[in-house]
């Protein structure tokens, strides 16, 4: 049984170095930009869906990407193709969300020792497939396009607020007084329906660079708030637990530039 193991792993090691040499493998990095409602946010107004309310705005900013593809030629022909892809999308929070948690952090620091918040970031991890068409438009370059479907992981990562000790207590507008508090929203993952529409080109028969948008579906803001909070002076008998939360649905919209290798 281990022998037929190791023959196998041979086997498929000896075909992807060969479907390598022929230059069907390609890696790519690159910078992504939240488009559309899900990078807009009005927090003056608190009209963002991470305020637990009904806005279609995720307050989304700016990111890399990393991910690789393989082509699988119809035919003779190497101008169409199969492609299959795998990326890892990270995009952090926008400027504006980014630059709120600073504020509130000066402010607090009057009333507390440690404060800490941190705003969400995106985390998608697309796998999609779909059909790639290349043409060339002289010896040295070549021009293609990949229309593809599939299925994107989404992670949305903790929001905290961390207030602790101090000697002037925080005191609320219904009057309770609060010497330490904290919470974390921890968002629900999720499995969604994902396309991207790629335009790119090749130099040199290696070199890649493309532009690509893509579209991983609509997210409903859903998940458990951790509370702690004490309202003693000396943060003895803290309160805590769990919530469950509901807030907006956003629509996570991006715009890639990659830079690839072909192998």
């Amino acid at each position: 049984m281990k022998k037929s193991i190791i023959i196998l792993s041979l086997l498929t090691l000896l075909s992807l170095s060969a479907s390598a040499q022929k230059s069907n493998w390609a890696f790519f990095a690159g910078y992504n930009n939240a488009v559309g409602n899900f990078a807009k946010v009005d927090l003056p107004n608190n009209d963002w869906a991470f305020a637990y309310n009904n806005s279609t705005k995720g307050g989304a900013g700016y990111g890399f990407n990393i991910g690789f593809s393989y082509r699988l030629p119809l035919g003779s022909s190497e101008k169409s193709s199969l492609v299959f892809s795998a990326d890892f999308v990270w995009t952090s929070s926008s400027y504006a969300v980014r630059n709120s948690n600073n504020k509130a952090i000066v402010e607090l620091m009057d009333n507390f020792e440690k404060v800490r918040i941190t705003a969400p970031n995106f985390i998608n991890v697309p796998i999609l497939a779909g059909y790639h068409y290349e043409f060339g438009i002289n010896n040295k370059t070549k021009m293609f396009v990949e229309p593809q479907v599939g299925a994107t992981f989404r992670h949305i990562t903790d929001r905290t607020t961390e207030l602790i000790g101090g000697a002037e207590p925080l005191v609320l507008s219904d009057g309770t007084t609060l010497y330490e508090y904290s919470y974390t929203d921890k968002y629900n993952k999720s499995l969604s329906f994902a396309f991207r529409l790629t335009l790119g080109f090749v130099f040199i028969e290696h070199w890649i660079v493309d532009l690509a948008y893509l579209h991983t579906g609509p997210l409903n803001i859903e998940g458990f708030e951790d509370y702690r909070y004490s309202t003693n002076s000396d943060a003895s008998n803290p309160v805590s637990g769990s919530i469950a939360f509901t807030g907006g649905r956003i629509s996570p919209m991006f715009v890639t530039i990659r830079f690839g290798y072909r192998l």
